[in-house]
């Protein structure tokens, strides 16, 4: 039984979405969660930025990113509160929130590690590395839950990740994946026991895909 899953968040509509299903497959199996945003890091000021005082003192950002990290962690502390699904909270300043992510469910010794959102904004290599990255942060029987659009063979259903995938191409170097593709992925990560589950419709037009890590 998973004791302590890691819950990653950016803050968006989606995100809540996603965080609700992870508080409930939380308390079916009796678990407690990490609730773990990354935020952006700092950017050091221009030397002009800095002639015309227009620079933000790394002290001043650091305290802004740690407000808004906050606000989108209370949100979601209320929900798992609401819910009775113990919890905490942590945040980073990281422009790789994948990589984040890896580092808070070793920091945080996490045995499930759920990954909203993530696969669709990457390509194929980034996604393959990932899984392995993913493998390696988990402990023997640890567990890999991947939220996402998850496309048939053709990548035509569903039709809202077909339309998204078009969004996708055009904006970031991924697109919504095939079952067949991600599970390539975990299977050459060392993950098996895969399953899909597709999740209710509406609110949600995305399926959950699982993965464990051999004992």
């Amino acid at each position: 039984m998973y004791t302590h899953i890691l819950i990653p968040t950016d803050g968006s509509d989606i995100a809540e979405k996603a965080v609700a299903a992870g508080i409930d497959y939380a308390r079916e199996a009796g678990a407690s969660v990490v609730f773990f945003t990354a935020m952006p890091e700092y950017v050091v000021p221009s030397e002009a930025e800095l002639m015309s005082r227009r620079g933000t003192p790394l002290h001043d950002y650091e305290r802004k990113a740690a407000d808004a990290a906050q606000a989108i962690l209370e949100k979601v502390a209320h929900m798992a509160k609401d819910a009775q699904v113990p919890f905490e909270t942590d945040y980073v300043l990281n422009d790789h929130p994948s990589r984040a992510i890896i580092d808070a469910a070793k920091r945080h010794h996490c045995d499930a590690i759920f990954m909203s959102n993530i696969i669709h904004s990457e390509n194929e290599e980034t996604n393959a590395a990932l899984m392995k990255k993913c493998a390696r942060a988990l402990a023997t029987g640890g567990m890999l839950i991947v939220k996402d659009h998850v496309m048939n063979a053709e990548l035509t259903e569903p039709q809202a990740g077909a339309v998204f995938a078009l969004y996708l191409m055009l904006t970031t170097e991924g697109r919504d994946y095939s079952l067949d593709e991600l599970s390539a992925w975990m299977r050459d990560a060392g993950l098996g026991a895969i399953e899909e589950r597709r999740l209710p419709s509406p609110p949600f037009t995305s399926s959950i895909v699982i993965a464990r890590k051999p004992r």
